[in-house]
């Protein structure tokens, strides 16, 4: 099993409340920590209350006992019969780590070796603001960003670079070989695109403009509305060739598209919700609504403007 949470390192006794759903990391080269690890109603209160307990043992290398490596009897039985994962670390394991392990609140995830295979749903979508378009996700490139794909999915391919180390020396798994430097393709959910001021790319060329197209009322803008009503919504075009002259033919093709889900943005003066399409492989039909505040209410907005995408 993958059990990923944030930490706490508060080894006092007052701390049950806050530990709920967390993992608790107990560094035993602290004088209140070891003083945790004594009380045996104190660890079982604490066991259940957290989702995983990590021991960082600060043991000297003279004293380990390969045997019975765990601090007492009393722990060895608790390793096996507990419901609660419980990871010992030896120190020179851990040291290096001192910084990230010492902040509350970081994430960091435990994996059993039997869900190794499995390790790539720990990982979700970066901040990466680059949307390419295109049914080629080039797996080399780590840089490269998000693509959108036709059929409404956004794919990043990430790339994580890992150390194994094992009483201090390196790793000889072969299994653990593998994460030295992993890639893998990440499907994006719609709360990992929230608030990104995403930058349209074809071919690694950015996108820089939106269309200004004709209207069915005989102007030309830079969007159009798709609907009379007071909540409508907008649609804006952006294009490498040319996909469309004018926003009828923008509606028509919208027939054809599979979006994205709604995400949130704040590309607009208010907030807005957003969603996505490819179409022709090198356009971008982006929808979009705003809002009163965070809520999912829409703003009244197309009422009473005669910039429709249809002819009245």
């Amino acid at each position: 099993s993958i059990l990923v949470s944030t930490i706490s390192t508060d080894c006092s006794l007052d701390s049950y409340n806050q530990l709920a759903d967390r993992i608790l990391l107990v560094n035993t080269s602290k004088p209140l920590c070891r003083s945790f690890l004594e009380r045996q109603q104190a660890i079982n209160q604490t066991l259940m209350s957290v989702k995983g307990l990590i021991i960082l043992d600060s043991t000297p290398f003279e004293k380990w006992r390969v045997s019975s490596p765990y601090l007492s009897p009393y722990f060895t039985q608790m390793m096996e019969s507990s419901d609660v994962p419980i990871l010992m670390v030896r120190e020179p394991d851990w040291r290096q780590y001192d910084t990230f392990l010492a902040t509350d609140n970081n994430k960091i995830s435990i994996v059993r070796e039997e869900s190794l295979s499995d390790v790539k749903n720990i990982f979700s979508c970066t901040k990466q603001t680059k949307l390419n378009i295109g049914e080629y996700i080039d797996e080399s490139d780590c840089q490269a960003g998000k693509t959108l794909m036709s059929n409404g999915s956004i794919i990043e391919n990430i790339c994580i670079k890992g150390t194994c180390s094992q009483y201090g020396r390196k790793c000889v798994s072969s299994e653990i070989k593998r994460f030295e430097n992993l890639q893998v393709p990440i499907l994006c959910k719609a709360e990992d695109l929230d608030d990104l001021k995403l930058e349209f790319r074809v071919r690694g060329k950015k996108l820089k403009d939106k269309a200004t197209l004709q209207l069915p009322s005989g102007g030309r803008e830079t969007y159009c509305c798709r609907s009379s009503q007071k909540n409508g919504t907008f649609l804006e075009l952006y294009q490498d060739q040319t996909c469309s002259n004018s926003w009828n033919q923008v509606e028509l093709l919208t027939e054809k598209c599979k979006w994205t889900d709604w995400f949130k943005s704040k590309d607009h003066i208010h907030r807005a919700r957003v969603r996505l399409c490819v179409v022709q492989s090198s356009c971008i039909i982006k929808e979009s609504y705003n809002t009163q505040g965070d809520s999912d209410i829409k703003l009244d907005q197309c009422q009473n403007i005669p910039e429709k995408c249809y002819s009245v």
